[in-house]
């Protein structure tokens, strides 16, 4: 790693995610200016099989532990001393969650916060309004396990959701073969629409925008 003198400090971010576990390093200076350095992405595939029992898959754990600890060497290598790790709706929604904790902060030393959907809700819509400036309108994160909604007014977060709309939830629930089969395609998109439906405040005015996050996202955008 190139040293940067012009930084005061450095920052490791873990984000493990349903589908892909991720690490961001930045150097900063409090209040004046940051640099993300590095970008380390593994697919993990948490959530793989939770649709069944509700809990995390023996093979699917020895997955996020080994992308961890590289993580963790990663940091320790660089000299990346402050690292928050945090954990999300596959985590948050296993049965199994305690054990995998406390094997996690043993075996890597890492110790996960595990966020809450609303928690989510409000960093996705964080990461738009300070990335593209969005000042009215709805933003969507869909990931493995979750899709979290949060509702942005005059720049600023005003209120968040977490729905059950994970694309690899998704997948494992409703697509039983390839190609998806007009069955499955009317059921998934029968639930989807009944569980969006409750949202009140789902609904986008003119000149709002709407803005997506995730892979996803960024996957239908290249086929697009």
């Amino acid at each position: 790693m190139i040293a940067l003198p012009a930084f005061s400090e450095s920052l490791g971010i873990i984000d493990l995610g349903s589908n892909s576990a991720r690490l961001l390093v930045a150097h900063f200076t409090p209040g004046h200016t940051f640099k993300v350095t590095d970008e380390l992405s593994r697919r993990v595939r948490l959530s793989e099989g939770m649709a069944a029992t509700q809990q995390l898959a023996p093979a699917a754990i020895e997955r996020a532990l080994d992308t961890l600890r590289v993580f963790a060497s990663f940091c320790k290598a660089n000299g990346v001393r402050r690292v928050i790790p945090v954990a999300t709706a596959a985590v948050r929604d296993a049965r199994n969650q305690a054990e995998f904790l406390q094997r996690t902060q043993r075996e890597t030393g890492l110790r996960l916060r595990v966020l809450t959907g609303e928690q989510e809700a409000y960093f996705s819509s964080l990461g738009a309004i300070n990335s593209i400036g969005i000042q009215q309108g709805l933003v969507l994160d869909v990931g493995g396990g979750s899709a979290e909604l949060g509702k942005v007014r005059a720049g600023g977060f005003t209120r968040g959701t977490v729905k059950p709309l994970g694309a690899l939830s998704l997948t494992e629930r409703y697509c039983h073969t390839d190609p998806v089969s007009d069955t499955d395609y009317t059921a998934l998109n029968r639930y989807i629409a009944n569980t969006l439906a409750p949202i009140s405040w789902l609904r986008l005015q003119r000149g709002q925008q709407f803005v997506g996050l995730g892979g996803t996202v960024r996957t239908l955008a290249r086929i697009d």
